[in-house]
């Protein structure tokens, strides 16, 4: 097995590798200087704490305005505290969900797919350390990362919220949203998509599309890197299953 699948297998995150597309002068972001955006939410292009941080403007307002609000609905009203009671009476919104876009975050100068997979990996979970939001009771927290020129599109989810929001699920909805995140095509359609399957997923609302289909789809503890064709473009599907070594 290839180095990188195995970081991956050990490191719990879905990723998919976008084709890539060259831009010239993009600023580049780190784990430690990425804002925060419930504390730094000014330089996430926000006017008041939010679970969206959208630094490079990415986003039109309108899209920002609308994930915003989809956003906070489903953290504080739409989605059931999972954890104890104890933990739920002192404080009982539901899971919550963070989106985090960038341009670019660095990667050195080697931009092998090995490199942009171990990169992505690592700035988004050094993210979730660093950050401990403090509504994170019980490792129930989600976060969605994009990447435009690195073309990454990542989903990593606590210990709790992955009992729900299972790999498979993750694979399944990011694949059904992953033209979205094609040149020239309106990501905020992509982004609002998974959150509201994620949203149904949390809620015991969503049916599998293997469901759908008549039947369930298999899947064993470990899943292969599965290729296949967007628009006549490959894209790389790795989804793995977090070991408890991150949040233990």
């Amino acid at each position: 097995m290839p180095h990188s699948t195995m970081l991956l297998a050990h490191l719990g995150i879905y990723l998919i590798l976008l084709p890539t597309f060259l831009y010239a002068d993009i600023p580049v972001w780190r784990a430690d200087n990425y804002p925060h955006p419930r504390n730094q939410y000014v330089l996430c292009k926000q006017n008041k704490p939010e679970w969206l941080c959208d630094p490079d403007g990415l986003l039109d307002n309108n899209a920002k305005d609308i994930l915003n609000l989809v956003l906070e609905e489903m953290n504080v009203k739409y989605t059931l505290c999972p954890c104890s009671a104890w933990e739920c009476e002192s404080n009982s919104g539901g899971y919550y969900t963070s989106v985090i876009l960038a341009k670019k975050i660095e990667t050195g100068t080697n931009t092998s797919q090995a490199a942009l997979l171990n990169n992505a990996i690592g700035f988004v979970s050094e993210l979730d350390k660093r950050w401990s939001f403090k509504e994170d009771r019980c490792e129930e927290g989600i976060i969605l990362f994009y990447s435009r020129d690195d073309n990454t599109l990542l989903t990593y989810s606590g210990k709790t919220a992955r009992k729900v929001l299972t790999p498979e699920l993750i694979r399944e909805i990011t694949e059904k949203a992953g033209q979205h995140f094609l040149p020239d095509e309106n990501i905020s359609v992509g982004l609002l998509k998974m959150v509201g399957d994620y949203r149904q997923v949390l809620n015991n609302h969503y049916v599998p599309q293997s469901k759908h289909l008549g039947g369930e789809e298999l899947i064993g503890s470990t899943i292969r890197p599965l290729p296949y064709i967007f628009l006549h473009l490959f894209l790389l599907v790795l989804s793995v299953t977090l070991f408890s070594f991150l949040g233990n």
